[in-house]
C-alpha cells in the first residue's frame, strides 16, 4: 500500500490538512511559513465581504490584518511575561460571522514559532456564559470577565474594557477561583475548556 511509504513530514501533514481548524505557522517574525487547506477555506469565509462574493483564489489568500494584530499582541504579551500558554481571541469577520482564533507559542531550538488555530464559531462556546452563570453561580460582571479572560485578554486589558481598575479585576478573580474551584488563569482555561466540550 502506498501509505506505507510516506515519509513523516507526508503523514504530518495529510492528518494536519484533515482538521476541521484551519491551521497556520509562523516564524519568530510573523511569516507565515505554511498553512494547512482548511486554513485556506476558512481563510476565505473570513474574507469574504458579503454572501454574493464569489470565493477568492485559495493560492494568493492573504492572512487578514486583524489576525495579524493579534499575533503581535501575544508576541508582545509573551515578551512581557513568560508562561502564557495560548491567546484565544473571538473574531468578526467583515460579513459579521464569528471566528474563534486560537495562538500558541512553541520554542524550537532557541527561535519563538507560533501557531494559530482559525475556526467558525460554535454554539457550544455560545453558551459558555449561560453555564457559569446558571450551573456555576457567577455574577453578570464575573462571567463577562471570565469571557474576556477566555477571549485572551490580560488583566489590564480586561480592567481597561471593562472601565475597572486592575486591583477590582483581580478582587472578581478571586471570587471567580473560589467559585469554579481553581487557583490560577491556567487551570480556569482548563475548566472552561471541559465545559464547552
Amino acid at each position: 500500500m502506498k501509505s506505507e511509504n510516506l515519509r513523516t513530514e507526508q503523514l504530518l501533514w495529510l492528518v494536519v490538512d484533515n482538521l476541521e481548524h484551519g491551521v497556520a505557522f509562523f516564524d519568530h517574525t510573523l511569516k507565515c511559513l505554511l498553512r494547512n487547506q482548511p486554513m485556506l477555506r476558512i481563510l476565505a469565509q473570513f474574507n469574504l465581504l458579503s454572501k454574493d462574493d464569489a470565493t477568492p483564489d485559495p493560492a494568493v489568500l492573504e492572512i487578514p490584518a486583524v489576525i495579524q494584530e493579534e499575533l503581535k499582541k501575544f508576541r508582545a504579551a509573551l515578551r512581557e511575561q513568560e508562561g502564557i500558554p495560548r491567546r484565544l481571541v473571538r473574531l468578526t469577520s467583515p460579513a459579521g460571522q464569528a471566528f474563534f482564533l486560537t495562538i500558541y507559542s512553541i520554542v524550537h531550538q532557541g527561535e519563538h514559532f507560533y501557531i494559530a488555530l482559525l475556526h467558525a464559531q460554535r454554539l457550544r462556546i455560545e453558551r459558555l456564559h449561560e453555564i457559569l452563570r446558571q450551573e456555576k453561580g457567577l455574577t453578570d460582571q464575573e462571567t463577562r470577565i471570565v469571557g474576556e479572560i477566555w477571549n485572551g485578554l490580560s488583566i489590564q486589558e480586561i480592567a481597561d474594557k471593562l472601565h475597572l481598575s486592575p486591583a477590582t479585576i483581580k478582587t472578581h478573580l478571586r471570587a471567580i477561583f473560589d467559585k469554579l474551584g481553581v487557583h490560577r488563569q491556567v487551570e480556569l482555561m482548563a475548566l472552561l475548556q471541559k465545559l464547552i466540550q
